[in-house]
């Protein structure tokens, strides 16, 4: 004669659907005449890593790629470009959409850059590599212009 359940073992971020029915003797009467749906609620995005440029890695183009791996129930992310070695974003974290890379341009030649992505949902914000503070780094190469020769 119960008239609630308590749900155990619901997986997270899941839907589900289901149907009550009142019985007795003569039948069921399913309630509201159909079913109801819910979904719970997905955990803080998992665990991930940045991938390139490699940490501290040297004479990198003036136009790299970021990337980093994925993470579980990631909804978006967003990443931190600074010239600035205090493990803090000193400029702004940048809206990635669901891309797990961005391509960057026209960075100042000769000049070390420390970088840092993470992964938002609505349950929270996971820092690639595990840690906040645990930006990479990587130093521009220097970009040489040649007077051109011509013989007449």
């Amino acid at each position: 004669l119960s008239t609630s359940v308590e749900l155990r073992g619901c997986s997270p971020g899941t839907s589900y659907f289901g149907q009550v029915r009142a019985i007795n003797e003569l039948g069921d009467t399913p309630a509201d005449e159909g079913y109801w749906s819910f979904t719970t609620v997905p955990p803080q995005p998992g665990a991930f890593g940045k991938t390139s440029p490699n940490d501290l890695a040297t004479l990198v183009g003036l136009n790299p790629t970021l990337s980093w791996s994925s993470s579980d129930w990631a909804d978006s992310y967003e990443y931190c470009l600074d010239i600035t070695d205090n493990g803090t974003c000193d400029s702004k974290w940048v809206e990635n959409g669901a891309n797990t890379t961005v391509e960057l341009s026209d960075l100042t030649p000769w000049e070390t850059y420390y970088w840092q992505a993470r992964a938002v949902n609505r349950e929270g914000t996971t820092f690639a590599d595990g840690l906040e503070n645990h930006f990479w780094s990587f130093h521009t190469a220097f970009r040489m212009h040649l007077p051109l020769f011509l013989n007449q």
